[in-house]
């Protein structure tokens, strides 16, 4: 028998932790993907990097600021389109039931690029140069930098640390962290970290910004309301599925209804309302419910109605 030694061991060991390491990624949330973008009022302490760490944010007081939602290029108009002709990948505010703004992405073979928003007031912010969220394949320690606001500004982003991240909506492995900063004329003295899951999708879970005086602010923390992870099964689905009339008063119907048997309601704040169980006609009672922006859940779609 082959024997074992210590040093063998080692790096065994060594190996299947570099193996584990987790590297960003292209896969994202896709269309109809649901999340709340929530303000922490409660105290962070900025913790170590490095490999391997277990972060604990469980404590946080946090309070839901702004909804998102992941929607399709049909969502858009040909202003939008033509503004952003380049842009594969899109995201709609709101806050509460008002919609708010429009953000635009491409998502490259080797990256995802922010080229701008919409405004709620109209018109559109375009970030020139497009600004690079991060690249893909990234390991721990890749550094990339990038020009933002108009070349004036370079950006630097670390992979500095990965390990497992614990906030008030749960605990995730494979977790990275990347740190940005900035140097040039006009360019901020704060530092932002921002932890990503990575299985199985990409998406941010916690950001925040470390001051030059070592006090933490503009704290966020992320919770997925509806996280869809094949936006290919998405489409299919919500092109046999829809509801009318829309807006409702007492009874929506639902097409394409092939085996569903129950829908679950959700107000503007993703709170569950209702459990419905489907007539035998494919309706739905809405009638409790008061005015308002909805939506209805059913396997993985996401369907949005107004109650008048």
């Amino acid at each position: 028998m082959k024997k074992t030694t210590f040093t063998t061991l080692a790096i065994l060991i060594l190996a299947a932790v570099a193996f584990a390491q987790p590297t960003t990624d292209n896969s994202l949330p896709g269309i109809g993907s649901t999340y709340f973008f929530n303000q922490v009022t409660g105290n962070i302490v900025h913790p170590a990097g490095g490999a391997d760490q277990v972060w604990n944010f469980q404590p946080l007081t946090n309070s839901a600021l702004l909804y998102y939602e992941v929607i399709s290029q049909s969502s858009l108009s040909s202003t939008d389109i033509s503004t952003f002709p380049t842009s594969n990948y899109y995201t709609q505010s709101y806050y509460g039931s008002i919609p708010l703004n429009i953000n635009f992405y491409e998502i490259q073979a080797a990256q995802k690029l922010w080229l701008g928003q919409s405004l709620s007031g109209g018109g559109y912010d375009i970030n020139n140069p497009a600004q690079v969220d991060y690249e893909f394949g990234m390991n721990f320690g890749s550094v990339i930098t990038y020009p933002v606001n108009n070349g004036n500004i370079t950006r630097t982003t670390t992979y500095d640390a990965y390990g497992s991240l614990t906030t008030p909506f749960g605990t995730q492995s494979n977790v990275i962290r990347l740190k940005t900063s900035e140097t040039g004329s006009g360019a901020t003295t704060d530092t932002l970290y921002i932890y990503y899951a990575t299985l199985p999708v990409m998406r941010p879970l916690l950001q925040y910004v470390v001051t030059a005086t070592g006090q933490t602010s503009n704290k966020f923390v992320y919770n997925y309301s509806n996280l869809v992870t094949s936006t290919s099964d998405l489409e299919s689905n919500s092109v046999n599925l829809n509801i009318y009339p829309n807006p409702a008063c007492d009874v929506l119907y639902l097409t394409g209804n092939n085996n569903v048997k129950n829908v679950e309601i959700y107000n503007s704040l993703m709170q569950e309302t209702e459990n419905n169980t489907i007539g035998s006609d494919n309706s739905i009672s809405v009638s409790e419910l008061k005015p308002g922006l909805y939506f209805i859940k059913t396997g993985n779609s996401l369907l949005k109605f107004i109650k008048k």
